[in-house]
């Protein structure tokens, strides 16, 4: 619920730093797409996940560059069956931090981050205790196309891909460095958006 929190107080703070003339600019963008979640070594097969994301990216204009930061929040679905793949459900939800920048082209925009903390939550538990991912390393890239322009706010829509190593679980009150084999999972999404 924290989590949830964090991105709906930085979707309200987006808007009154974009209606500033200081250069002050923001992205936001939701997304539902398809992806994978694997051990590095490959000791449990590849699952398939459903992936809905939210994410905000409030920055700096300076000439045709947005440097800024970049705030994700996700809920992820195992889609395949927990017990074709050694009963590991990665189902859950998180959020992930980051450093990113975007730039337009004509009607098209770009944008690109490296995410480098935050946590994913398994919903399933072990002994009634949570099982979370965390030290994250990722990135994050998407290419979108101007719809339409509301009052100085752009609707966009396009795609995106997403990939994210977990080098530390929380299992059972204790971290343990997984840097190793990491858990990695990826997807590539539509998206729709705006421009503030």
């Amino acid at each position: 619920m924290k989590h949830l929190m964090i991105v709906l107080a930085a979707l309200m703070v987006t808007p009154a730093l974009a209606a500033k003339d200081s250069g002050f600019t923001g992205k936001i963008g939701l997304s539902y797409g398809l992806g994978s979640a694997e051990d590095a070594d490959g000791d449990t097969p590849p699952r398939v996940l459903n992936a809905a994301r939210g994410y905000v990216m409030p920055g700096w204009r300076i000439g045709r560059w947005v440097p800024g930061v970049m705030m994700e929040y996700r809920l992820l679905n195992q889609a395949t069956n927990a017990d074709q793949v050694g009963n590991v459900n990665y189902k859950g939800s998180g959020y992930q931090l980051g450093v990113g920048v975007s730039t337009p082209w004509n009607r098209f925009e770009f944008a690109t981050a490296i995410k480098f903390f935050g946590e994913h939550s398994l919903s399933n538990k072990v002994g009634g205790n949570p099982i979370i991912y965390r030290m994250p390393i990722g990135a994050f890239l998407a290419a979108t196309y101007q719809i339409a322009s509301f009052s100085g706010v752009d609707l966009h829509a396009g795609l995106n891909f997403d990939f994210v190593a977990w080098n530390q679980s929380f299992v059972n009150g204790a971290d343990t460095d997984i840097s190793g084999n990491s858990v990695k999972d990826w997807g590539t999404a539509l998206e729709i958006g705006a421009r503030l």
